[in-house]
């Protein structure tokens, strides 16, 4: 696995393109757990790529655009990134200069692919409108769960000792490490089945690969 992840991560010597289309995702976590949903999902035109943390996204883009072979036959690019906290609107305006910095078309429109070569869109997590993460967007889909809900109110009393800085990553993890098997890392969790995929809280995101894989 960890030569599969070389070769899908901006600025490793073994980086290859490898797809016509590129997804840039925020870490080796995201990016397991994207390259397990883009097999579920039957696209097979769309390479994830790690971009090592959203601090790094501005000089992936610039190594993408400006070093690496094969950036000529890439028609797509699907940008995706954390919101943490921050303004949706600052950080789509933000990712779009980076993108008019290597002078490629920027999105018009939040999960909107813009008409140059190649097209540009941006996803910000965890649905274009809410601030948050990955892991809330993964957390809408299992709100029905019985050990989600226990996890809530284990973290409510760990809460009292310790305030945690990532609720969101806190309660995930900790409700994967309560399945059985335990489960650490997304990719592992994906592959295993345990998201829904089709639950009607991914139907943003599926339109965007969906959007992303055409054409």
């Amino acid at each position: 696995m960890n030569i599969v992840f070389n070769q899908s991560t901006i600025g490793h010597k073994d980086f290859k393109i490898l797809q016509p289309k590129l997804l840039l995702v925020e870490g080796e976590d995201d990016l397991a757990l994207f390259m397990e949903l883009l097999g579920k999902l039957k696209i097979n035109n769309i390479q994830a790529v790690n971009y090592k943390g959203k601090d790094r996204l501005n000089s992936a883009i610039k190594t993408l655009v400006e070093t690496q072979p094969g950036m000529e036959k890439v028609n797509a690019i699907g940008i995706t990134r954390d919101a943490d906290g921050e303004n949706i609107s600052k950080i789509f305006e933000e990712i779009n200069n980076y993108v008019n910095r290597v002078n490629y078309l920027k999105s018009d429109k939040i999960m909107e692919f813009s008409q140059g070569k190649p097209r540009v869109g941006i996803y910000i997590f965890p649905d274009c409108e809410n601030s948050g993460e990955l892991e809330d967007l993964l957390l809408a889909s299992l709100v029905a769960d019985q050990k989600i809900k226990c996890i809530g109110q284990l973290l409510t009393c760990i809460n009292t000792i310790e305030q945690q800085n990532k609720p969101a990553k806190a309660k995930l993890y900790a409700w994967m490490a309560c399945q059985n098997p335990p489960i650490q890392l997304l990719g592992v969790a994906a592959k295993a089945n345990v998201f829904n995929f089709g639950h009607p809280v991914f139907e943003k995101l599926r339109q965007f690969l969906d959007n992303l894989s055409s054409k």
